[in-house]
């Protein structure tokens, strides 16, 4: 994206949520889910930034839980793209180098740490939005799947709200440690897709 391009972005986005307020942070954050360029690193701490600016305590609880059901709801359509897929990958996946052995240590991985994986992932770029894809393919309880979807993103957006907030009128600071927070949180994922791989090679 061209530095111009991604600035009309970013103040498109800031102008959203100062004219729709609350549901401008819930439409943003529904379209995140659903993998649209609309990073919640720029939504949320101008979201903390609104609560400081109002002296609203209320406002900053209501945007992390505005957020966090936006996004919980943007993540259905992956969902259950995913657990109608499973048939999919069974049969095509090895031309994506998917093989039934690789999904099925996926599979038990996955429902050994669906705790942590879900909740977890949901503070990576990237992955935020397509773990959902993995737990419609392995059929993960959908109470569980949306009690554990809504606390992982409670959870980040509580941090960048937070950020934003702290900051005050210097919100845009926040994005430089959340760029950090998310680079260390790839790596660990990074590390954990190649011991799943490297388990199922040997």
């Amino acid at each position: 994206m061209s530095g111009n391009l991604y600035e009309t972005f970013f103040y498109f986005v800031l102008e959203f949520i100062e004219k729709y307020d609350l549901l401008g942070i819930f439409v943003l954050s529904f379209l995140e889910s659903l993998f649209a360029p609309l990073p919640s690193e720029i939504v949320l701490p101008f979201a903390g930034y609104l609560a400081y600016l109002k002296k609203s305590y209320i406002f900053l609880v209501l945007s992390i839980i505005v957020g966090a059901l936006g996004n919980t709801i943007g993540t259905i359509p992956l969902y259950f793209l995913g657990y109608f897929g499973r048939n999919f990958v069974e049969k095509y996946g090895k031309y994506f180098f998917i093989s039934k052995k690789r999904l099925k240590i996926a599979e038990n991985w996955f429902n050994k740490n669906k705790l942590l994986t879900v909740l977890f992932f949901r503070c990576v770029p990237g992955f935020r939005s397509l773990v959902s894809i993995p737990a419609g393919i392995f059929k993960m309880d959908l109470k569980i799947y949306f009690v554990l979807t809504f606390l992982g993103f409670l959870i980040w957006n509580s941090l960048l709200v937070s950020l934003g907030f702290i900051f005050g009128e210097y919100w845009e600071k926040s994005l430089e440690y959340s760029k950090q927070i998310e680079m260390i949180s790839l790596i660990i994922v990074l590390a954990i897709i190649i011991y799943i791989i490297g388990k199922s090679i040997l």
